[in-house]
């Protein structure tokens, strides 16, 4: 099953008097490569699209101009930031049935599968794959990113061979799963004059190369490394292939702002832990709490993720004994956003 979705959607025009001759040419918006983001072309009519919704913002009677309005309102709407939530499995403590369970049961769209022991990625056959799929059509799930947590990061060079063919299996796995992204800390970022520096940025080039041809982007879980100590790195690198997964309390946690990672590098992130944590301003120990109990202003982080055209999922993560109540709050909570 291919992730990405297909290159090209319509979007039709009322069909009234008005705009009867400009029917017979819709305006076709072209999709990015990347999977989930945002929209790069749109061509319109005589005037074109953006044309005619600048045309639409000054006039006193919109309703004057039937079908064009219409078409107003379906780009506003497709403009708009969605709340599409997914559940971190390897949160909840849970044997991986009863976690699928436990977030279809709290009204997710998707989870982020753990490729964690014990399924390892040269244990985890197309025989594995399918019976996963099927596990989650039944229940109606889809899966936002694969979870491939390693020990060391790629600025190591222990075991870097191993770690290097392991994610590579790990993006096929994604890609056979819908999924098209790989979540893993990334590593420590070297000073720019350390050796070891030049070595991390050829092992992601590597990466990135094995990306574009197996489907799948490598995703470096923003924590103790905020995404803007990463983006000089990550535009060294092919747009794409190698990007963030924004963590919100993994970096408050760490001294980082969420919203400056956003503002900064947000054109990197493809996808979303929108996590919460108390003790952020000042009182307190810093620590990861349930969504909605901490000190994070989800409304700041989404309002610049809408500014970056962020069209992916949102995950959240238990941190409690009792994940059951803890999810079905976490999602309701996300929704009511």
């Amino acid at each position: 099953m291919k992730c990405i979705d297909e290159a090209t959607s319509r979007i039709g025009y009322r069909n009234d008097r008005r705009t009867e001759e400009r029917a017979r040419s819709p305006i076709t918006v072209h999709r990015s490569h990347r999977p989930e983001r945002s929209l790069d072309f749109v061509r319109g009519g005589t005037f074109g699209l953006f044309g005619k919704l600048d045309f639409l913002r000054g006039c006193p009677d919109a309703a004057a101009f039937p079908g064009e309005f219409n078409v107003a309102t379906r780009q506003h709407e497709a403009d708009m930031l969605r709340i599409k939530t997914s559940v971190d499995l390897e949160s909840t403590g849970l044997p991986l049935r009863e976690a699928i369970d436990l977030a279809a049961k709290a009204g997710a769209q998707a989870i982020v599968f753990p490729l964690t022991p014990p399924l390892r990625p040269e244990e985890f056959g197309r025989t594995a794959v399918r019976e996963v799929r099927k596990l989650l059509e039944d229940r109606r799930l889809q899966v936002s990113a694969v979870r491939f947590p390693t020990r060391y990061g790629y600025d190591s060079p222990i075991r870097i061979e191993e770690r290097i063919a392991g994610t590579k299996l790990a993006m096929e796995i994604a890609y056979q799963l819908g999924a098209g992204k790989v979540i893993n800390r990334l590593g420590n970022i070297p000073p720019e004059d350390d050796p070891g520096r030049a070595i991390l940025t050829e092992v992601l080039h590597d990466l990135a190369r094995h990306a574009e041809r197996a489907g799948a982007a490598l995703l470096g879980e923003t924590g103790q490394e905020s995404g803007v100590d990463w983006k000089p790195i990550l535009d060294l690198l092919p747009e794409g292939a190698i990007g963030l997964d924004l963590n919100t309390a993994h970096l408050a946690v760490h001294g980082h702002d969420p919203a400056e990672t956003v503002r900064e590098a947000g054109d990197r992130i493809f996808h979303v832990h929108l996590t919460d944590a108390s003790g952020t301003r000042g009182s307190g120990a810093k620590r990861q709490v349930p969504l909605g109990q901490g000190d994070l202003d989800p409304a700041e982080v989404l309002g610049l993720l809408e500014e970056h055209d962020y069209r992916g999922f949102f995950a959240v993560q238990t941190v409690t004994s009792q994940p059951e109540p803890e999810l079905r709050e976490a999602i309701a909570y996300l929704k009511r956003l």
